[in-house]
């Protein structure tokens, strides 16, 4: 289990509300609905964003309270300064399939160390859903949370953040689900054959092609029709899958669960993709040296920065990415 994120000090005093609604069978925890600003004409709607947080495997919602607490904290302060006044922001966290109090079966949840022989398709296919939960509970999320036709409020714009197995879910919802137009993934992989096959051979498993029983060949087929890297770059920018997006990744340098060198590849060539204006949009990929497959205070500081500053942007008009660098840097 990945040690509990700390949030920031403005937000461990922050006294934010949390709401929750059962959306299509599926509980759904609000942070800061309470502390929208009031709109006092019912024909000029307050817009507001939404943080989908998505969280590791071995953890439930309760995983991202802190980093939710630090975006709005950074959020409020920035109000405070006279940076978007008269916007909204609300974080949103559900707990991942086969997670939390929508656990069905533990063993699912553990790798083939841990006697699970079934791993590759539970791991794959557990946050598969989740990313098509989100895409269903985006639909929906506005008549649970403004049910009024003249509520003052509308939803304007989805981002997602994702931690290990949050952070896999959040590559599928950000390629997948054209109403997320940004995202910060933790830890988290686009490459899920790589990443697999490294995995195995920690475990002694010889092959991931779909010979082995492992890795059985219909699970492979799905993976190539929906994972990062095994759609190819040339195809996810064929179908502007990418376009306009700004994408965050934050890598642990000595993470030996999720290294980096498993999404290196994909990373390279996005990045080269972007370079020769095959896509617009913001990727930035920030590898912490030293640092496992943990979600440090230092991350969440990240994360919240370029949350707020695409939030800022999207209040401002320049909601499409246009900007960043495809560089990677280090903390």
């Amino acid at each position: 289990m990945i040690r509990q994120p700390a949030g920031s000090p403005a937000a461990l005093t922050l006294d934010v509300s949390i709401d929750t609604f059962t959306i299509a069978g599926i509980n759904v925890h609000v942070y800061g609905l309470a502390q929208l600003p009031q709109s006092d004409k019912m024909d000029n709607s307050i817009e507001v964003s939404a943080l989908h947080l998505l969280n590791p495997r071995l953890c439930d919602h309760t995983y991202m309270a802190g980093i939710a607490k630090t975006v709005l904290a950074d959020f409020y302060q920035k109000q405070a300064q006279g940076v978007m006044v008269g916007r909204g922001l609300i974080c949103v966290a559900f707990d991942q399939r086969n997670h939390g109090e929508r656990e069905v079966k533990n063993l699912a949840n553990q790798d083939w160390r841990s006697s699970n022989p079934t791993h590759a398709a539970d791991m794959f296919s557990i946050y598969h859903g989740t990313s098509m939960d989100l895409s269903q509970l985006i639909t929906y999320l506005p008549t649970y949370l403004f049910p009024r036709r003249h509520s003052g409020y509308t939803l304007t714009q989805h981002l997602v953040a994702g931690v290990s197995l949050g952070g896999h879910a959040a590559y599928l919802s950000l390629l997948h689900e054209p109403r997320i137009t940004a995202g910060v993934v933790v830890i988290g992989c686009p490459d899920y054959l790589t990443l697999m096959a490294h995995r195995a051979a920690r475990s002694g498993i010889a092959s991931v092609t779909g010979a082995a029983r492992e890795f059985p060949e219909d699970l492979v087929g799905v993976v190539r029709g929906v994972d990062p890297a095994a759609l190819g770059v040339k195809e996810i920018v064929r179908r502007g899958m990418l376009e306009g997006k700004k994408v965050l990744t934050l890598s642990g340098g000595a993470d030996r669960l999720v290294p980096v060198a498993c999404a290196e590849g994909f990373l390279r060539e996005v990045g080269g993709a972007r370079e020769r204006g095959e896509w617009r949009g913001e990727w930035r990929d920030v590898v912490c040296e030293g640092v496992g497959h943990e979600c440090t205070p230092e991350m969440v500081r990240e994360l919240s920065s370029a949350v707020n500053r695409w939030v800022e942007e999207a209040g401002e008009g320049n909601g499409e990415g246009k900007g960043g660098e495809g560089v990677q840097s280090v903390l």
